[in-house]
């Protein structure tokens, strides 16, 4: 660990006088911005003077994470300012000393990202003496920005009801000015575009669509978040959106903790349906199972390193499966339309509907016998309404095959005639691995890497069945959106001196995402149904007409998306200021099967 240590320290160092010289120029930010917002990272920072209100130079400031025993210590400027670096959410203790004043203690619960002030007041005495001041405060107040920002605590997190365990109901429940519909977000009335999710500074957004659109496989699961800052207006330039919602997920520590969830809705025990519902309506089945596990620690391999204090590992895993069937009702041609009559049928204004043989088509200039409206071509209607069976197009029979049957008697011209229900079933497993070192007093790091797959996002009705070497949902009635989701993230800080410090962030977004509609859809269904497919394009066709007709699967959608992004964020204080600098590097990779038109 020391080589690796003193490895990176002089990497470092070598690479980051090229970095400074450029990112230098590109911004410079005055004043108490928060300098490591995007990894989640926080400070702790303030004035320290004696009770006269004097300040005093190079008092030693002692920070120790209470969860990890982990340690900074700094010392405060010729303006008696100071600041520590690199706080991630958490309850810190802290001591400040200086020869001739009594020590003062305090301690603070930190929140996410957060530039917590504590100015400590020494009074004249002996070191040994200590002031001891009530804390273990949450600071609610920022005085030295201007940016409004909501805090979504790990408390707030573990205690409010997760009905489908999305981070994103959760904001929505605890930001001010964020609307919420149909999983797009946005804040103060701008567009979804405008707010984006950043995870251990890894952006989480789809670029495509904007926003969190599928926030269950964009966003890690609530367990292994510690905290989110939304900021809705004000925020400081290191942000690329208007809004940004800074999420940083749990470390370990010294103790080893763990968690276990799980959450079975089975509507097979107890009430199945609601007021609303007539007395004899059956409800379609319904299980859905959330469940979970995490836990953290210190890194120990016996007889071969003991990381106490310094090396943690956490963990998190989760899956989400329901599993249920849609019920909806639809109109289908009626049996005796399936066998050529139309006898009877009206529409709804009660018109009979006339079916007019195609073959007797002829030009006229005078009223046509069957309606006596004078039409450029006439023709003869179909005896009793009902098409011969000779004359039955071998297409048209395959496309009554494959329509689900009605279940009703109702003219499907004024009424729909088939209540039908269809599988619907959604499966989504996630795991987070997070590892965090502390070299020395000026050099920590960590690793996260996120995998969120959803194998299966199955719905629609009603399906199309099974016939003449068509399988079922092949021309109706089935949609797939399965996606997967991968997210790195490296973070490394090093302090130069008590005064100036910097951080890098390395990370990556692969997003994949489908939207498949129609089973098989890679099969040439146009030749099975004796149509001319002059480009062999795969899937089924789109079939249209005055009831309820079949969708195509020649439309179907993929999109991918791959980020990589390198930040640099420098600190500098001079005297009672801070002077923030910093840029960033992003390759955005997009690749896109658009929505093509179907046949």
């Amino acid at each position: 660990m020391r080589m690796l240590a003193r490895y990176l320290r002089h990497n470092f160092n070598k690479i980051n006088v090229p970095i400074l010289a450029v990112t230098a120029v590109l911004a410079m930010v005055a004043c108490c911005q928060m300098a490591f917002a995007q990894s989640g990272a926080g400070s702790i920072q303030g004035t320290v003077t004696d009770s006269t209100g004097g300040v005093i130079p190079g008092a030693l400031v002692h920070v120790v994470n209470r969860a990890t025993a982990v340690s900074t210590n700094t010392k405060s400027d010729s303006a008696g300012f100071y600041q520590v670096p690199d706080l991630f959410t958490g309850t810190y203790d802290i001591t400040v000393s200086s020869p001739g004043f009594k020590s003062y203690t305090t301690s603070i619960d930190l929140l996410v990202a957060q530039d917590a002030v504590v100015n400590p007041a020494l009074p004249v005495g002996a070191v040994t003496q200590q002031v001891t001041v009530a804390g273990n405060a949450v600071q609610l107040t920022t005085t030295d920005s201007g940016a409004i920002f909501s805090t979504l605590e790990n408390n707030r997190i573990n205690q409010l009801p997760e009905n489908g365990r999305l981070l994103t109901n959760l904001t929505g429940l605890t930001t001010p000015g964020l609307e919420i519909s149909d999983n797009e977000q946005r804040v103060n009335g701008i567009q979804e575009e405008g707010l984006q999710y950043v995870a251990d500074g890894v952006t989480t957004t789809n670029i495509h669509y904007g926003g969190e659109t599928t926030p269950r496989t964009q966003l890690p699961d609530p367990d292994s978040v510690q905290e989110v800052q939304l900021n809705v207006s004000g925020a400081g330039a290191q942000y690329s959106t208007p809004a940004t919602a800074i999420i940083t997920t749990k470390s370990g520590t010294n103790d080893l903790h763990g968690t276990f969830f799980e959450t079975a809705e089975n509507n097979a025990i107890g009430v199945s349906k609601v007021r609303q519902d007539p007395y004899n309506f059956t409800a379609p089945p319904l299980i859905r199972n959330e469940f979970g596990a995490s836990a953290g620690g210190p890194i120990i391999l016996p007889h071969v390193y003991h990381g106490k204090d310094k090396s943690f590992w956490f963990f998190a895993y989760e899956r989400f499966s329901e599993s249920t069937r849609a019920v909806a009702n639809y109109a289908v041609p009626t049996m005796a339309m399936r066998q050529g009559n139309f006898s009877g049928v009206t529409n709804g204004a009660g018109v009979p509907q006339t079916i007019y043989d195609p073959s007797t088509t002829i030009a006229s200039n005078s009223p046509c016998a069957a309606s006596g409206v004078s039409q450029q071509y006439c023709r003869t209607p179909f005896p009793n309404n009902t098409i011969p069976s000779s004359e039955e197009s071998p297409t048209a029979k395959i496309f009554y095959d494959l329509m689900p049957q009605p279940t009703s008697a109702a003219n499907p011209l004024v009424a729909d005639n088939l209540t039908s229900s269809s599988n619907v079933l959604e499966v989504v497993p996630q795991a987070t691995f997070r590892l965090d070192h502390v070299f020395d007093d000026s050099n920590r790091a960590y690793l996260r890497f996120s995998d969120v797959d959803q194998t299966a996002d199955i719905g629609g009705s009603p399906r199309s069945l099974a016939a003449d070497g068509i399988p079922a949902g092949a021309a109706e009635g089935y949609t797939n959106n399965p996606g997967q989701s991968f997210f790195t993230a490296v973070g490394y800080t090093h302090t130069f001196s008590p005064t100036f410090f910097a951080e890098t962030i390395a990370g990556e977004q692969w997003y994949d995402d489908k939207n498949l509609t129609g089973y098989d859809s890679t099969a040439n269904y146009e030749s099975k149904l004796g149509l001319p497919n002059n480009f062999g394009e795969a899937g089924f066709p789109t079939v249209s007409g005055p009831i309820n007709g079949l969708t195509s699967s020649q439309a179907n959608t993929v999109t991918d998306q791959i980020i990589w992004n390198l930040d640099e964020n420098l600190t500098k204080i001079v005297g009672p200021h801070q002077l923030h600098f910093g840029g960033r590097w992003e390759h955005v990779r997009l690749a896109e099967l658009p929505q093509g038109l179907a046949d």
